[in-house]
């Protein structure tokens, strides 16, 4: 049996290895697909990897299928990350394999693909403006600019005068504007602001339904995140406002028809209560998501997200250990790293933390990100200790809490 795996990052190889000598995967002959984008290609690479500089790279790509062929037939094409999504999904197409097609993966990745397919289920989304509309000048300020196909708001811009919309309209977008077929990082959509809390769910879909959810709050954003400031996220207890947005990913489950496996789903609600649309991958959450739900759930997120490709059975049983909340700290936020070890030792008996700092790795097998310089990883019996120890811990980097605590009492 032949598997073909895609990875944007190293680390897929060693957890993909790893799953099969424990037996979770099947032992298979597996080929990676590497992408090399903004990594240090190695001088010697084992006979199983085939290198690519950039999946956007339609030619790249297409040189790399090349070299498939001769290493198939692949019972499975797996992609491991979002970015190797539409990839993998253009493989299956070209070779018959089994598994989610690109006309289907698009509307996972192409944002205002995403928006319009939900719109037509009534579903609420942010309104998207078109190009002919910001031209003759029927759109309203604030508004958000962001590439179709990038995550984790990177290349997101907020727009708050006429003058700099109409800088990049004369740029980015005429540029690129017949280079969607590749879903260029400059061929950007543009869209309402939003001014509302931000949620994350991470789900599990088994044949349509919804079996596991987790939502928790964002504190800070990710947009944020990239300047310098610190992205924390906090777990929702047990009780009617998580229930609501289990409900909620349930309806977007069914309009997305999302296949068996595991998804990662951002939202707002507004101070209205209103919940609107933000967006979807079809992948584990990242930060510290999927180690959260190990400690506290026993789930693996990564593991299954792989098996429902392979067309495995899987099973999802939870445990309890309580409630989890994450803060990433990036390299660009000039702080040292002396400071916020001193800073993160704190009198608080009911939490445990677990951090990882620049070459540590002791918990959990946490990979920290490349552009953090620390993460922490907070777990509990008690949600309000979560909160008080994560914005005790913010404010100790010097970061105003009013600002990036706006987590309030959940009923």
């Amino acid at each position: 049996m032949n598997v073909l795996v895609l990875a944007t990052k190293f680390h897929a190889i060693e957890d993909y290895e790893r799953y099969m000598s424990k037996g979770d995967l099947p032992k298979t002959n597996v080929t990676y697909m590497i992408e090399f984008h903004g990594q240090e290609k190695p001088n010697q690479m084992p006979d199983n990897w085939i290198p690519v500089s950039d999946f956007a790279n339609s030619s790249a790509v297409t040189i790399a299928m090349a070299e498939i062929k001769n290493r198939g037939p692949f019972a499975a094409v797996i992609s491991y990350d979002e970015v190797s999504l539409l990839t993998a999904a253009k493989i299956r197409d070209a070779y018959g394999v089994s598994g989610l097609r690109e006309q289907e993966a698009l509307k996972f990745r192409d944002k205002v693909v995403m928006k319009e397919v939900l719109g037509a289920k009534k579903i609420r989304v942010p309104k998207v403006f078109s190009i002919e509309q910001l031209r003759t000048g029927h759109y309203h300020l604030p508004l958000v600019g962001k590439p179709r196909s990038l995550a984790g708001s990177e290349g997101v811009r907020i727009f708050t005068d006429a003058a700099s919309l109409d800088a990049v309209l004369l740029t980015s977008y005429e540029q690129n504007v017949e280079l969607h077929s590749e879903l260029d990082p400059n061929d950007l959509q543009f869209e309402e602001y939003i001014d509302g809390s931000i949620f994350h769910i991470d789900g599990i879909v088994c044949e349509g339904k919804l079996v596991y959810a987790s939502t928790s709050a964002y504190i800070g954003t990710c947009l944020d995140y990239l300047t310098g400031e610190p992205l924390a996220s906090q777990m929702l207890p047990s009780g009617r406002h998580a229930d609501e947005w289990s409900t909620y990913a349930q309806t977007i489950v069914e309009a997305m028809e999302i296949p068996n496996g595991v998804f990662h789903l951002e939202a707002f609600q507004s101070a209205a209560g209103e919940r609107i649309f933000l967006e979807i991958g079809l992948r584990p959450g990242g930060g510290l998501v999927v180690p959260s739900l190990q400690k506290v759930r026993g789930i693996d997120l990564q593991l299954i997200h792989l098996q429902a490709q392979l067309q495995m059975p899987f099973i999802v049983e939870t445990i309890d250990n309580g409630l989890a909340g994450f803060i990433l700290l990036p390299k660009n936020s000039g702080l040292g790293e002396d400071s916020i070890r001193k800073s993160s030792h704190f009198d608080c008996k009911r939490v445990e933390v677990m951090t990882s700092f620049v070459g540590e790795s002791k918990h959990l097998q946490l990979k920290k990100h490349p552009q953090n310089s620390c993460e922490f990883l907070f777990t509990s019996q008690h949600w309000d200790d979560i909160s008080l120890s994560l914005c005790r811990l913010l404010a100790a980097i010097r970061l105003e809490r009013s600002s990036l605590c706006p987590l309030k009492k959940l009923g």
